[in-house]
């Protein structure tokens, strides 16, 4: 994993997706739907050189055809999960359930000011952070196998966001029986972002056990 400030930095990226569609498509063919990542800062080396990223342990979405399409048509595998949504202009509570049940509860707010707990000093610097982490890998459909993709944003915009709430049980079965402490530290919106996802070359390895926990987790 990457680290920042002595931290591994793992994190909920919730995307909803509007217009989805293969590139070509006409807008009118495309599809919406609500999506989580849940995801760690990485660096890996590769022949042009250390690069980083994060790697995704699950991606689950609201959408069907996701879900059922995922890993066959685009490199990226989805699990099915009900989305519960409440937006405004201000104000975000996003509530995820799967078979097994709640994964995640959580409200935020936008603010003007940076947390001053947060392992970034700043806006800036957290910004910069995950900018350079838009290229993703994850599980694929056989062992071993790790798809990836790289988000091509237009512009890159990040506005803070104030938790109010927050529930995951996801990084709480993680965690659980480890010596980590996992902390949340921030969280931050993107809005009205027009991007791509672009496959990049998969990555095939064996034998490789589970990495161990670093002690001090954010996300």
């Amino acid at each position: 994993h990457k680290l920042h400030q002595g931290y591994a930095i793992a994190g909920i990226c919730l995307i909803r997706l509007r217009q989805l569609r293969p590139r070509g498509l006409p807008a009118w063919l495309g599809t919406t739907s609500e999506n989580a990542a849940y995801r760690i800062a990485v660096v890996w080396p590769s022949e042009e050189g250390e690069r980083e990223g994060v790697y995704i342990w699950q991606r689950q979405s609201n959408s069907w055809i996701n879900a059922m399409l995922g890993g066959i048509f685009f490199p990226t595998v989805f699990s099915y999960a009900r989305f519960a949504v409440k937006e405004t202009p201000d104000c975000y509570e996003i509530t995820i359930t799967s078979r097994q049940g709640p994964t995640l509860e959580l409200a935020a707010k936008r603010v003007s000011s940076w947390p001053g707990d947060s392992a970034f000093e700043s806006l800036e610097e957290a910004s910069a952070f995950f900018e350079r982490g838009a290229v993703g890998y994850s599980p694929g459909t056989r062992p071993g196998q790790y798809y990836g993709v790289e988000l091509q944003c237009q512009r890159w915009q990040v506005e803070p966001l104030q938790i109010v709430r927050l529930a995951c049980t996801f990084f709480d079965k993680m965690a659980h029986g480890s010596a980590a402490t996992i902390t949340p530290d921030c969280a931050l919106v993107m809005r009205q972002i027009a991007h791509t996802w672009e496959r990049v070359p998969a990555l095939c390895c064996s034998g490789l056990g589970r990495q161990e926990w670093t002690d001090r987790v954010r996300t």
